[in-house]
């Protein structure tokens, strides 16, 4: 007895063992559990993950993101879906770095009855043709912690489902959010902003507690559908007298972040009034700057003399809600850098501090600029014949320039329209489009192509052909004219003829009298055969046609050939894309009333005429031929009134 209940109770552990436990977090639509969390990765079965590093720590659950790239596919497949209640949960962003997280059809972020922190200092975009993060059915609390969030979605930007549950609380953080159709941020309980931001933009919105969404003071209904931005002023710096500070920043003038004794000499002139060198000129390299919102401006200023006592600046804007200024070090220069707030205009001044009254100013234009694109599709699996027509949503829409610039990774798999229209070309393989706004803010978005080849062999006519993955996409025939089977040798035409004969001369040729060629000839006549003379389109149909010069290269130069026998015939064999292949019997030739070389050589005729004479006095006409002893197979210009064979290709 004691023994059977041992065995019971080693079996339950080991089926305990078994079990895997439910984070209650999934990527791309796959559960996290024990078994799978150490590997987040497309190999370890999260397809979603396309790229960079995603980890998750089950004891402090804590996903953690560093330059990670998901894109989860499918029918309204969740990105990042948070399916568990609780609190705890922490999506990490790694130090510096950015990670992009999307959905094709479904939600980038989701949230159930749970609180959820982002925080870090990197930086993370959610985008989705519907919701960039939405709290959803519950008293879900999101905390957004000194990173950057951009949150986009053709409905909403950051959303929930209920006016009277669900926080979202933004500290330190600089968060941009639109959502087109429905509202930017709206939908939930309480907005808190704390770490020292605010409502930048539009100027002038509000969180209004009434009917819980980011509106304008006019219209406090309706949502805000364009770009919101939450974020922090830059502190405007202060205009000091040089005398009445001592500094260490401000008076470091070698940049070595210690006050030097050649620092301290000028300090002390300062406090007595002494100036050996002023300033008298100071310049800005450019009079006038278009900023986009968010983005910072260096400017270097020029200050003569160069050894002017204090060259240092002090900067200051006319409007600091427009765009503020500090000084900073920049590789050893003392600059100030310019960071654009808001949409409007304002003035920078630099000016010295030695008291000499110089200064210099510059105007400066701030624009909305384009915060993120979406693609109509960030995937695509195209047969080589076929085109897509990709769009794009430019995001705000009151961006002040939201055109773009369509580009490929590799124009021998698909080649892109300025429009977006993606064309594969011949090769099979994976490429990147990639569309990029053309506002000077670097933001761009991305679709994955893979083409793949698209066997069209078939039958027509009666007649099969055979697609070998050709750069034209030229279907040859798998069997001669006249013949029932590949190896078979089918009939003999005089080139232009369309009818057999039972000798070949001269005398009998229907384009040849008295040492002239009537109808095509290089001395004003045709050079390519006309329908009515290919052998191929009058005795198989108008589907048909004897091969070019250049599709007879095209055979010899892309595909694989061997020498080889079918059925006792022997022969060459054309190897081409998929293992396609066709084989051309050793036929030989008619020449007068005899027929030579079969089994030994193959003819066969081409539509162009030469450019080459067989003699002096005689214009030969392409034709592909081998030897099949010698594994030799060329282009060579031959009489025309021999007999060879025809392997017609389907006529474009």
């Amino acid at each position: 007895m004691v023994k059977r209940l041992l065995t019971l109770l080693f079996a339950l552990i080991g089926l305990t063992s078994a079990w895997a436990a439910n984070y209650g977090l999934k990527i791309g639509g796959v559960q996290l559990t024990s078994d799978n969390y150490t590997n987040i990765t497309a190999a370890g079965g999260f397809s979603a993950v396309k790229s960079g590093t995603v980890t998750f720590n089950p004891t402090t659950k804590t996903l953690t993101l560093s330059n990670a790239v998901i894109e989860a596919e499918g029918d309204n497949v969740v990105a990042i879906d948070v399916t568990t209640s609780g609190s705890g949960y922490k999506l990490q962003l790694a130090s510096g770095t950015t990670n992009s997280v999307s959905s094709s059809t479904g939600i980038a972020l989701r949230l159930y009855d749970t609180d959820f922190t982002i925080e870090g200092t990197g930086a993370v975009t959610f985008t989705s043709p519907k919701i960039g993060i939405y709290l959803v059915e519950s008293d879900a609390a999101l905390t957004i912690r000194n990173c950057t969030l951009t949150a986009t979605g053709g409905n909403s930007g950051i959303t929930g489902s209920s006016e009277v549950l669900g926080s979202v609380t933004i500290d330190g953080a600089t968060v941009r959010a639109t959502g087109t159709a429905r509202g930017s941020i709206w939908c939930f309980h309480t907005l808190t902003l704390s770490g020292g931001v605010e409502i930048l933009s539009p100027e002038g919105a509000v969180w209004n507690t009434t009917y819980r969404c980011v509106s304008m003071p006019s219209n406090v209904r309706t949502p805000i559908k364009t770009e919101v931005v939450i974020g922090a002023l830059a502190p405007e710096p202060e205009t000091v007298e040089p005398e009445r500070v001592l500094n260490v920043t401000r008076y470091d003038v070698d940049g070595s972040g210690n006050l030097t004794v050649a620092d301290l000499t000028l300090l002390v002139n300062a406090l007595v009034g002494k100036v050996n060198y002023p300033v008298t000129m100071l310049g800005l390299p450019a009079s006038s700057y278009t900023l986009l919102v968010g983005q910072p401006k260096i400017i270097v200023p020029t200050v003569i003399p160069s050894n002017a006592d204090y060259p240092l600046l002090a900067w200051t804007t006319s409007n600091k809600h427009v765009a503020t200024v500090k000084d900073s070090l920049v590789a050893g220069r003392r600059v100030g850098v310019v960071m654009p707030q808001r949409v409007g205009t304002c003035i920078i001044t630099a000016s010295a501090i030695d008291g000499s009254n110089r200064s210099v100013s510059c105007d400066v234009t701030v624009k909305q600029g384009v915060s993120g694109i979406t693609l109509s599709s960030t995937s695509l699996s195209l047969s080589e014949l076929a085109t897509h027509q990709l769009t794009a949503t430019v995001l705000p829409s009151n961006a002040y320039n939201t055109s773009v610039t369509w580009s490929t990774s590799n124009a021998l798999v698909a080649t892109v329209s300025s429009t977006g229209l993606v064309t594969p070309t011949t090769r099979e393989g994976t490429c990147t489009i990639t569309c990029t706004a053309n506002d000077g803010s670097g933001v761009k978005a991305t679709c994955l192509v893979s083409v793949y080849w698209n066997d069209l062999s078939g039958t027509i006519d009666g007649h099969e052909y055979i697609d070998l993955g050709l750069p034209s996409r030229t279907l040859w025939a798998a069997t001669n004219v006249g013949a029932s089977s590949p190896e078979g040798y089918g009939n003999y035409y005089a080139w232009g003829e369309t009818t057999t004969k039972t000798t070949y001369y001269d005398s009998n040729y229907f384009d040849y009298s008295d040492g002239n060629y009537i109808i095509y000839n290089r001395s004003g006549g045709l050079t390519e055969l006309q329908t009515n003379h290919d052998a191929a389109y009058v005795n198989w149909g108008s589907n048909w046609c004897m091969p070019s010069n250049e599709q007879e290269k095209e055979l010899r130069n892309y595909t694989e050939r061997r020498r080889t026998s079918l059925n006792g015939v022997p022969g060459f064999e054309f190897t081409g894309k998929g293992g396609n292949t066709i084989f051309l019997p050793a036929a030989g030739y008619r020449g007068g009333v005899n027929l030579l070389e079969q089994n030994e050589t193959g003819y066969y005729w081409t539509r162009d005429l030469s450019t080459q004479k067989v003699n002096p006095q005689d214009e030969g006409t392409w034709a592909l031929s081998f030897k099949f002893d010698f594994s030799e197979i060329i282009t060579y210009s031959w009489y025309r009134r021999m007999g060879f064979t025809v392997r017609p290709v389907r006529k474009q």
